[in-house]
């Protein structure tokens, strides 16, 4: 009935309106109603079809959907990976992570690395020292890497400094 009458209204009201001689302005503004009444419909039909977004943003995320990660996170894990496979690389991209670490937590008890060495690897323990320190010599390129038994332990003893 809707759409007949939205057909049907805007050609009987326009023959209604010349045949009763009303003048172009009500005429205009007879065939403003009726499109503004049509562009109505055609817009609640519209909001009926779509959900809203409020209900798309409730729905559950698919299982299979992998979660979104921090780029800081995958960073890390990535350095941890790298770290197990070659020295260079534990250089490179572990060492400075667990260097600033250990730098934040010698900060909290008022410990400077670079002007108080002792004290910091009497702080830190000779594990994380020897971790955090770069060494004197470059180191070959080929040479192994840290063993993931050994990140732990460096971790670790991070986390109960």
């Amino acid at each position: 009935m809707r759409a007949i009458g939205a057909t049907v209204v805007l050609p009987l009201l326009a023959g209604a309106a010349a045949v009763f001689g009303v003048g172009p302005t009500t005429l205009h503004l007879v065939v403003t109603v009726v499109i503004s009444y049509v562009t109505l419909i055609v817009l609640f039909r519209l909001r009926r079809a779509w959900p809203a977004t409020a209900d798309v943003l409730r729905q559950e995320r698919p299982p299979d959907r992998p979660v979104a990660t921090l780029p800081e996170l995958d960073r890390i894990e990535t350095a941890l990976l790298f770290s197990q496979t070659s020295r260079l690389d534990f250089e490179r991209h572990l060492r400075p992570v667990l260097l600033t670490i250990a730098a934040s937590k010698l900060q909290r008890r008022g410990i400077d690395a670079a002007t108080e060495p002792d004290r910091a690897e009497g702080v830190l323990g000779q594990l994380v020292w020897a971790a955090i320190t770069p060494p004197a010599e470059r180191r070959d390129r080929n040479a192994p890497g840290i063993a993931g038994e050994e990140i732990e332990a460096i971790v670790k003893a991070l986390e109960e400094v």
